[in-house]
């Protein structure tokens, strides 16, 4: 007996759809941020400079601009994306929150983009957070971000879906 393959039509995929999106609600209105793997129970902060205007992004958004797929604010200033080196804790959290694959894959992923010509360059990979907060204060337009304790007035934090910090 031959099986028929299922394809979501009609109701059905619209039903899929609608749990989809559920599911995306939950996840965002329950959690009010992300969790992380910090035993000390500190969170971690999205910084930019503190003279951009953004002060709040979606969750859509954030991870966006963080996979290479939204490169300009609206202001119409490049993004320049900074991550944290191999290893790092934060780095950790991004990669599984933002891009749900390895260190290797996200590697791969960017010179991959350059390559096909989908972006002009690498995220810029920073050794300390001290390094993160000091190219964020004098870079107008980067993005990164930093433990919550770290953060100070020399740079601005943006809210996530409200949040102030991803927890």
């Amino acid at each position: 007996m031959k099986m028929k393959k299922f394809v979501a039509t009609g109701p059905n995929r619209l039903l899929r759809w609608v749990i989809r999106l559920a599911l995306m609600g939950w996840v965002l209105a329950g959690l009010e941020g992300f969790p992380v793997p910090f035993a000390s129970g500190e969170e971690l902060k999205v910084i930019v400079h503190k003279s951009n205007p953004v002060d709040s992004l979606s969750f859509y958004d954030l991870v966006k601009i963080f996979k290479g797929d939204k490169q300009f604010w609206p202001n119409g200033e490049k993004v320049v994306l900074l991550m944290r080196e191999s290893g790092s804790p934060e780095k950790e959290v991004i990669l599984r929150s933002f891009y749900k694959m390895s260190e290797e894959k996200q590697k791969q992923y960017w010179l991959e983009k350059v390559f096909r010509g989908e972006a002009t360059g690498l995220p810029k990979i920073l050794n300390s957070s001290s390094a993160m907060k000091k190219v964020l204060s004098n870079t107008p337009n980067a993005i990164g971000y930093l433990l919550a304790g770290e953060a100070d007035g020399s740079v601005k934090a943006v809210k996530i879906e409200g949040a102030e910090a991803l927890k």
